[in-house]
């Protein structure tokens, strides 16, 4: 009964919790990832992760396709040119030869979401001696979005802008 009250609330699609032959395995799967919940709980799981796999597979096209029109680009290369399969990637991080401060404000003042990563906190900045690697890679790293909403065009754009800035 809370089950369909938070479902009622959220203005979920009810049709979409119902068990069918496709989900059995996910319903599965959730019970043994949540052992307390209840059978709408563990249905509305299933129902969310069914779209997670398709959402891998569009991240991992995106990755690959952006890395692939870059791949031309001397001064810039994926920092993983092959994820591993399971990975479902949100950014595509890019190494800069010559540091990515000044390619990232570029590409911005074109409207690309670059940017960077990760941001370092204060201790490693400081102990230069220690984290040297990280610091380097800090300043070098560059990421552009390859989230399952980014569309072709958006990812042309973002391919273009930056084999023009780069080469400019």
């Amino acid at each position: 009964k809370a089950g369909q009250c938070v479902v009622a609330a959220a203005r979920l699609p009810w049709h979409a919790f119902v068990r069918s032959a496709d989900d059995a395995e996910a319903v599965a799967a959730s019970r043994a990832a949540l052992p307390g919940a209840n059978l709408i709980e563990r249905r509305m799981l299933a129902a969310a992760l069914r779209g997670l796999d398709d959402a891998r597979e569009r991240r991992r096209g995106n990755y690959a396709y952006l890395a692939g029109r870059l791949a031309a680009c001397e001064d810039v290369a994926p920092l993983f040119p092959d994820p591993p399969v399971e990975a479902c990637p949100w950014l595509l991080p890019l190494v800069v030869a010559g540091g990515s401060a000044g390619l990232v404000k570029r590409l911005r003042q074109r409207g690309v979401p670059a940017g960077t990563w990760p941001d370092l906190p204060r201790e490693v900045v400081a102990d230069v001696a220690t984290h040297r690697a990280a610091i380097q890679l800090r300043h070098r790293l560059l990421t552009l979005p390859v989230r399952q909403d980014m569309t072709l065009a958006k990812l042309d754009y973002m391919a273009d802008a930056l084999l023009t800035v780069a080469s400019g």
